[in-house]
Protein backbone atom coordinates (compact mmCIF):
# COMPACT_ATOMS: atom_id res chain seq x y z
CA UNK A 1 0.00 0.00 0.00
CA UNK A 2 1.16 3.83 -0.92
CA UNK A 3 -0.43 6.60 0.90
CA UNK A 4 0.83 9.68 -0.46
CA UNK A 5 -0.20 13.29 0.42
CA UNK A 6 -0.62 16.18 -2.19
CA UNK A 7 2.70 17.38 -1.85
CA UNK A 8 3.52 13.80 -2.81
CA UNK A 9 1.85 14.40 -6.27
CA UNK A 10 3.91 15.27 -9.14
CA UNK A 11 3.58 18.89 -9.98
CA UNK A 12 1.59 19.76 -13.37
CA UNK A 13 1.02 23.17 -12.88
CA UNK A 14 2.61 25.77 -10.37
CA UNK A 15 1.40 29.11 -10.73
CA UNK A 16 0.75 32.45 -8.61
CA UNK A 17 -3.21 31.08 -8.49
CA UNK A 18 -3.39 27.46 -9.61
CA UNK A 19 -1.23 24.39 -8.32
CA UNK A 20 -1.84 20.90 -10.19
CA UNK A 21 -0.24 17.51 -8.68
CA UNK A 22 -0.95 14.24 -10.63
CA UNK A 23 -1.40 12.06 -7.49
CA UNK A 24 -1.69 8.40 -9.10
CA UNK A 25 -1.28 7.70 -13.33
CA UNK A 26 -2.13 4.32 -14.40
CA UNK A 27 -1.85 3.22 -18.52
CA UNK A 28 -5.89 4.21 -18.34
CA UNK A 29 -6.48 6.60 -15.80
CA UNK A 30 -5.02 9.56 -14.24
CA UNK A 31 -5.87 11.57 -10.97
CA UNK A 32 -5.01 15.32 -10.31
CA UNK A 33 -5.74 17.61 -7.37
CA UNK A 34 -6.39 20.94 -8.57
CA UNK A 35 -5.82 24.21 -6.22
CA UNK A 36 -7.52 26.74 -7.11
CA UNK A 37 -6.80 30.52 -6.01
CA UNK A 38 -9.17 33.10 -5.47
CA UNK A 39 -9.45 34.28 -9.11
CA UNK A 40 -7.85 31.70 -10.80
CA UNK A 41 -9.36 30.25 -13.96
CA UNK A 42 -8.41 26.92 -16.05
CA UNK A 43 -9.26 27.96 -19.26
CA UNK A 44 -12.11 26.10 -21.53
CA UNK A 45 -10.33 23.24 -23.18
CA UNK A 46 -11.01 19.50 -24.24
CA UNK A 47 -9.30 16.24 -24.14
CA UNK A 48 -10.17 12.91 -25.31
CA UNK A 49 -10.38 11.09 -21.43
CA UNK A 50 -13.60 11.56 -19.70
CA UNK A 51 -12.74 13.57 -17.03
CA UNK A 52 -14.65 12.95 -13.38
CA UNK A 53 -14.51 16.06 -10.83
CA UNK A 54 -15.03 15.71 -7.02
CA UNK A 55 -14.95 18.86 -5.54
CA UNK A 56 -12.87 18.30 -2.04
CA UNK A 57 -12.99 22.00 -1.12
CA UNK A 58 -14.78 25.43 -1.77
CA UNK A 59 -16.69 26.28 -4.72
CA UNK A 60 -16.11 27.55 -8.58
CA UNK A 61 -17.91 27.89 -11.54
CA UNK A 62 -17.65 24.51 -13.99
CA UNK A 63 -18.60 25.05 -17.52
CA UNK A 64 -19.13 22.18 -19.66
CA UNK A 65 -20.26 21.33 -22.95
CA UNK A 66 -21.18 24.99 -23.45
CA UNK A 67 -23.27 24.54 -19.57
CA UNK A 68 -21.92 26.80 -16.82
CA UNK A 69 -23.03 25.90 -12.78
CA UNK A 70 -21.67 26.54 -9.37
CA UNK A 71 -19.98 23.34 -8.15
CA UNK A 72 -19.42 23.03 -4.29
CA UNK A 73 -17.41 20.82 -1.56
CA UNK A 74 -19.19 16.93 -2.05
CA UNK A 75 -20.43 17.59 -5.23
CA UNK A 76 -19.54 16.23 -8.53
CA UNK A 77 -19.90 16.50 -12.14
CA UNK A 78 -19.12 14.43 -15.35
CA UNK A 79 -16.98 15.31 -18.52
CA UNK A 80 -17.34 12.65 -21.64
CA UNK A 81 -13.76 13.25 -23.77
CA UNK A 82 -14.13 15.75 -26.92
CA UNK A 83 -16.33 18.03 -24.89
CA UNK A 84 -15.31 21.57 -23.74
CA UNK A 85 -14.71 22.09 -20.32
CA UNK A 86 -12.93 24.50 -17.86
CA UNK A 87 -13.27 26.62 -14.46
CA UNK A 88 -13.06 29.60 -12.54
CA UNK A 89 -12.84 30.39 -8.82
CA UNK A 90 -15.06 33.55 -8.70
CA UNK A 91 -15.20 33.23 -5.07
CA UNK A 92 -12.59 34.51 -2.10
CA UNK A 93 -11.86 30.97 -1.04
CA UNK A 94 -9.67 28.35 -2.37
CA UNK A 95 -11.09 25.82 -4.28
CA UNK A 96 -9.93 22.08 -4.23
CA UNK A 97 -10.79 19.71 -7.16
CA UNK A 98 -9.69 16.09 -7.96
CA UNK A 99 -9.86 15.41 -11.04
CA UNK A 100 -9.93 11.69 -12.73
CA UNK A 101 -9.31 11.11 -16.33
CA UNK A 102 -10.41 7.57 -17.89
CA UNK A 103 -8.51 6.81 -21.27
CA UNK A 104 -11.42 4.79 -22.66
CA UNK A 105 -9.74 4.36 -26.02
Amino acid sequence: MEIKSFKDGIAVIDTDLIEARRIYSSEKTNAVQINLKPGAVVDKHTTEEDVFFLVLEGSSEIYIAGERSLISAGQSAECPGGVEKGLINNTDFIFKVLIVKINNL
